[in-house]
């Protein structure tokens, strides 16, 4: 169909069908009617993905193809509903609802429950660092053991007051994207009407011909390839996710009728991943992926670094001592926790930021809040951004608004862990410049930056020194400047060292899968 009309491309169609019944994943065996009450989702994360739910469409079905005539598949898979915030679990959940009926309505369906559904999760969303092709690859990947030769993957982004509805059907033999339709609704009780048409868009006898049935009302209608871009140019999907646009934009570039689904899917992934990064964690901040320099012994060096979330403010004395409580209440030992500065009253105010603890301390928190310490690339990434600053606060003009010690004097003890003045880097984080100096989890080897993959670079697996990073109250503005660093031992403790946390963008990426946590060991 024409792309300037509406998303309902599709490179075949499903036609006829027969009767199958309920199986058991674990031992194949027969279990009855299918449960249509049951939620669809059995791990509700932000961005749901996966084969919550799998449907089967079996018997002589057969599929059409320009290229080629294919073997009548035996079974399509139906993936869990990807989104995010801020549409809602229950909002996924009734379009996935939806989508199933339809599909039942074109026949009799067989639903299979997917085991380890946590690992496809972590798979298909670290995928989307490379691109939805390797997402869609992950499905296929995915749905093989279940012997389904195709998968149909709905999804939902919310675009202001409007839901965009997808469905897309996936190879299992090429793990790509062969088939997508769109259509844009204000109402959730719609969602039936709408699923129903897109079921036959992509599934139905009329697909089978290539064309297009005219909708009963604009609200029915298709939604354009021009309005998705629209919508992701609005959401700053060039700002958030530099890379991925780049991409989209040169397959938009393409003349191929294949092209028109891959580039949907393209779209309505930006989308929900907009979605996610514009709704960072309470207190964190989001950091688009990018390119930062580091300086090696084989010279300069542009190394990738994933998005993630950043905490927007340094640990404070009042969260490092709720995390303390929860220890002890937990019977662990906290000595090798506790601050030295415990005891100093003009580091010890409840909005300061935490400082006199060690690496092993700051990592024990950061695990048990989810979290992660940040890896020097990271840290680097969120206080140079784009522009390779000279300080994370900017330049030399913006020092003055920075705790740093000045003509050689201490000015005294860190400000306020949350403290709005002029050190605010690229992406919103605060005292990256000054205040107090922050642990990263990367050791320190001289020569691992210059030999790991720039496109995906790896952290040093050991060492006797950790990395520490920015400027604090006793220091003045060189140890501050993007690109030095200090070097100190994990275990020791000093009253101008805190830290900050960060969480992957990812599922299932991170640096928090390096390392046990050093609560384990106590």
């Amino acid at each position: 169909m024409d792309a300037t009309r509406g998303i309902g491309a599709k490179r075949g169609a499903l036609c006829s069908r027969t009767r199958v019944a309920v199986l058991n994943l674990k031992n194949g065996a027969a279990t009855g009617a299918v449960d249509r009450t049951a939620p669809a989702h059995g791990h509700l994360r932000a961005c749901q993905v996966g084969l919550a739910r799998v449907i089967l469409l079996a018997g002589t079905l057969s599929w059409a193809s320009p290229e080629a005539a294919f073997a009548a598949p035996r079974a399509v898979a139906v993936a869990g509903t990807e989104y995010d915030a801020p549409v809602s679990a229950a909002e996924a959940d009734g379009y996935y609802q939806a989508v199933t009926e339809a599909l039942s309505a074109l026949g009799g369906i067989k639903v299979l429950e997917r085991t380890q559904l946590k690992t496809v999760l972590d798979e298909r969303d670290i995928a989307l660092a490379f691109g939805p092709e390797d997402a869609d690859a992950r499905y296929a990947s995915a749905a093989k053991p279940l012997d389904a030769e195709h998968v149909v993957v709905p999804a939902i982004s919310k675009l202001e007051n409007d839901y965009l509805l997808c469905l897309r059907l996936v190879s299992v033999a090429s793990g790509a994207t062969q088939g997508c339709t769109v259509h844009r609704t204000r109402l959730v009780s719609k969602f039936t009407q709408h699923a129903q048409r897109q079921v036959q868009e992509l599934l139905g006898e009329q697909a089978a011909t290539g064309e297009s049935q005219p909708a009963s009302d604009d609200e029915m209608a298709p939604v354009n390839l021009e309005a998705l871009r629209h919508a992701c140019v609005q959401a700053g999907t060039e700002r958030l996710f530099p890379a991925l646009w780049q991409r989209c934009q040169k397959l938009a570039k393409s003349t191929e009728p294949a092209v028109v689904p891959r580039l949907a899917h393209y779209y309505v992934t930006l989308l929900n991943l907009c979605a996610r990064a514009s709704a960072p964690p309470a207190g964190m901040v989001f950091i688009p992926g990018g390119y930062v320099t580091v300086n090696t012994t084989e010279g300069n060096r542009q190394l990738w670094v994933e998005p993630f979330f950043m905490d927007r403010c340094e640990v404070t004395v009042a969260e490092y001592s709720r995390f303390l409580l929860s220890v002890t209440a937990q019977g662990l030992q906290t000595q090798k926790l506790l601050s030295i500065t415990r005891n100093d009253r003009d580091l010890n105010g409840p909005d300061l930021p935490v400082t006199g603890v060690t690496y092993e301390a700051a990592a024990a928190y950061a695990q048990a809040e989810g979290k992660a310490l940040p890896t020097m690339l990271q840290w680097l990434r969120a206080a140079c951004g784009n522009d390779e600053r000279e300080y994370p606060c900017g330049g030399v003009d913006r020092l003055s608004g920075c705790r740093l010690k000045t003509a050689g004097l201490a000015i005294g003890p860190p400000g306020p862990a949350e403290d709005p003045t002029a050190d605010i880097g690229n992406f919103g984080a605060m005292h990256m410049t000054g205040n107090v100096r922050e642990w990263t989890c990367t050791w320190y080897d001289p020569n691992a930056y210059a030999r790991t993959p720039a496109d995906h670079p790896e952290e040093p697996a050991d060492g006797t020194l950790k990395i520490v990073k920015g400027g604090s109250w006793r220091t003045d503005a060189s140890a501050a400047a993007c690109r030095a660093f200090e070097k100190l031992k994990p275990t020791e403790a000093f009253d101008d060292v805190g830290f900050r946390c960060v969480r992957p963008f990812f599922l299932g990426d991170g640096p928090d899968r390096r390392s046990a946590s050093p609560l384990e060991s106590r």
